[in-house]
Formats: C-alpha cells, sequence, structure tokens
C-alpha cells in the first residue's frame, strides 16, 4: 500500500468536486423549470 502522494490527491480533489458541482447542477436545474 503506497501512499497517495500531493499531486494524485489534489486530481483525485478537482475530480470529486468537479462531480459534485455537475451533479447540483443536473438536480437543481429540473427543479427551477418546473417552479418558473
Amino acid at each position: 500500500m503506497t501512499v497517495i502522494g500531493g499531486h494524485h490527491a489534489a486530481v483525485l480533489i478537482a475530480a470529486i468536486s468537479s462531480y459534485i458541482g455537475v451533479r447540483k447542477v443536473l438536480t437543481i436545474e429540473p427543479f427551477d423549470i418546473f417552479r418558473g
């Protein structure tokens, strides 16, 4: 088992944050459309 380097951790965090951002947009958009 190797320790994850700072570069890999940064890439992982970026991927997770971008994935969460996309999920938020996809889940919020339909509600905004229905409200409008």
